[in-house]
């Protein structure tokens, strides 16, 4: 499991570029405004993501990319180069049904197999028929790992946000606001430095709480179980909002666990 220490593309250093695109948001203002930052037309096209200075990067996300099933996305940042992939979310049936992958926020993910040094990301889409292709959000972020990765027993829920009013020997009305995916998890086993001597690696107070401590709830979050399984990254990944206030116990001498719960953007 990784997730999120920093995501460089909500720094007040950044900035995005793009011949063609619709990017006059600033780029720290584009976490609530997500659903339609930047737009354009044509079948090759460009997103640069300047960090400002080079930055760490595990881990590189698009949310609500709305693009065409059969085009394809390169995502370039140092070293790093996914190669042409599908631009929609693909496992061995295909591009994942179009039903499904938009109430998953239509989200990308690329996972470099090491994290790279770099001072920018380059995303290239290409759409053989010319369509529009929108992007919510692009983010690179600084990653941390669970050093025995996660605890069994974690949860997805999906939540419909939708209202639903049911009038007795009448009809029923709802009114559509989309669905979420919560996800729960714990990390158990963090060691405490200084206790157990000179050689244990700090896992608590330079790593998990001080991540705590960056996000608190109103700075998103990106979390991936299974970083490996790239058939379902998007499906067990998510970035959004912590919806709980992050707790720490100490349930052993000088071994601390802590849990998540993150609630999908809309």
């Amino acid at each position: 499991m990784i997730a999120s220490r920093y995501d460089w593309g909500q720094d007040p250093g950044a900035s995005i570029s793009g011949t063609g695109w619709a990017t006059s948001i600033n780029v720290l203002n584009r976490l609530p405004q997500y659903t339609t930052v930047a737009s354009v037309g044509g079948t090759t096209t460009t997103l640069n993501l300047h960090l400002g200075a080079p930055q760490t990067i595990g881990l590189i996300h698009l949310q609500n990319l709305i693009t065409d099933p059969g085009g394809t996305i390169e995502v370039v940042a140092g070293s790093y180069d996914s190669g042409l992939v599908s631009s929609w979310a693909s496992d061995a049936n295909g591009t994942y049904d179009r039903h499904e992958y938009k109430a998953l926020g239509r989200p990308r993910f690329f996972v470099p197999p090491v994290p790279v040094v770099a001072d920018s990301v380059q995303v290239t889409i290409n759409d053989a028929n010319g369509n529009v292709t929108q992007v919510g959000y692009l983010g690179a972020c600084e990653i941390w790992q669970a050093p025995i990765n996660m605890s069994y027993d974690w949860s997805i829920t999906v939540i419909d946000l939708g209202d639903v009013q049911r009038t007795p020997f009448g009809s029923t009305f709802t009114v559509d606001r989309g669905k979420i995916r919560r996800f729960q998890f714990g990390v158990d086993f963090l060691l405490q430095p200084g206790i157990y001597g000179e050689g244990v690696t700090d896992q608590v107070f330079s790593t998990t709480l001080a991540n705590a401590l960056i996000a608190g709830q109103t700075f998103p979050l990106a979390a991936c179980m299974f970083p490996d399984d790239t058939a379902n990254l998007e499906r067990t990944s998510v970035w959004g909002l912590s919806s709980n206030q992050q707790p720490f116990s100490n349930p052993f001498f000088a071994t601390w666990n802590t849990s998540f719960q993150i609630d999908q953007r809309i």
